[in-house]
């Protein structure tokens, strides 16, 4: 299974991002689906993954209070809270 998504360009509406999955470079494969209505990947084989994140960033008018966070996290059957991979 594999994946590698492309953010989209525009405005955001909420906390999470949402992305390319079949356009240019982006792709999902192998039992991995791009889940649209929460922008998130679904992955329904068990197995050792390899997660791996790339951030560049455009503002146009940044103040000295704008700020970005970044984080992935897990959420699987039967537990309540997501699990936090990375900050």
């Amino acid at each position: 299974p594999a994946a590698h998504l492309i953010g989209r360009i525009g405005p955001i509406t909420g906390k999470t991002l949402r992305w390319e999955s079949r356009t240019g470079q982006a792709f999902v494969s192998g039992g991995v689906s791009y889940k649209v209505e929460d922008g998130a990947l679904q992955v329904n084989e068990t197995g050792l993954y390899h997660i791996y994140c790339r951030v560049e960033l455009i503002f146009k008018g940044c103040t000295s209070t704008s700020s970005f966070d970044h984080s992935i996290f897990v959420r699987r059957a039967g537990h309540h809270s997501p699990l936090t991979l990375m900050e």
